[in-house]
């Protein structure tokens, strides 16, 4: 079974950052982004989204692997802890240590409240620079605004100057607000129905010809 990898999922970490306005919405709820450029041209992105549902719950569809099937990929697994890596694959026929799967390195967290990650390995269909894109780290940071609702904000650093980093910074911005979408959607429509989603995309069989009468 050939999968191709979604573009959400390709880069939802590491991050990277065009200093354009974007907009993508989930159910009318607005992924803000609010990336900048520092006084010494350090390019950051920033893409911010309110959830709603309290932190804890939020917190955990990040960092456990029965949270990450809810709404990024049918198999994952997670190890909590600095250095530990957490690990994921589209294809629901894939196992845990498969050479195709995402790797993300966890380098630091803070319990609900930060989550830093960098990629340790990349799906064989990831369509950038792998060695540029492996120089990029995130920050996902995690802020009570109620007991209900959670605001989370996705940083990405170590963006570089040139013409395939611009590519790169403007197709990681658009998959990461989408994958803050879905995060918010997951909240709002329940979990990800992945038996249900991947008969939906699968190719319908061609009608087999009727044979021809016999006159």
């Amino acid at each position: 079974m050939n999968i191709t990898w979604p573009r959400r999922f390709l880069t939802l970490i590491p991050l990277a950052v065009i200093s354009l306005t974007l907009h993508n919405h989930a159910r009318g709820q607005e992924v803000a982004n609010k990336s900048y450029t520092t006084a010494d041209k350090q390019r950051v992105v920033r893409l911010e989204i309110e959830i709603p549902a309290p932190i804890s719950e939020v917190w955990s569809a990040f960092t456990t692997a029965e949270g990450l099937r809810s709404w990024m990929a049918p198999v994952a697994a997670t190890d909590l802890k600095a250095g530990g890596i957490m690990e994921a694959s589209y294809n629901p026929k894939a196992k845990i240590g498969d050479p195709a799967n995402i790797k993300n390195r966890i380098i630091s967290y803070v319990p609900e409240s930060m989550l830093s990650l960098q990629v340790a390995q990349f799906p064989p269909t990831y369509p950038f620079d792998t060695e540029k894109a492996g120089k990029l780290w995130s920050v996902i940071q995690f802020e009570r605004i109620s007991e209900k609702k959670t605001r989370v904000i996705l940083i990405g650093l170590g963006i570089e100057e040139g013409e395939e980093w611009d590519k790169l910074h403007s197709f990681s911005v658009r998959a990461n607000g989408y994958s803050l979408a879905m995060l918010h959607k997951r909240f709002t429509d329940g979990p990800v129905d992945w038996d249900a989603r991947f008969k939906q995309a699968a190719p319908k069989a061609s009608p087999k010809p009727k044979p021809k009468s016999k006159k």
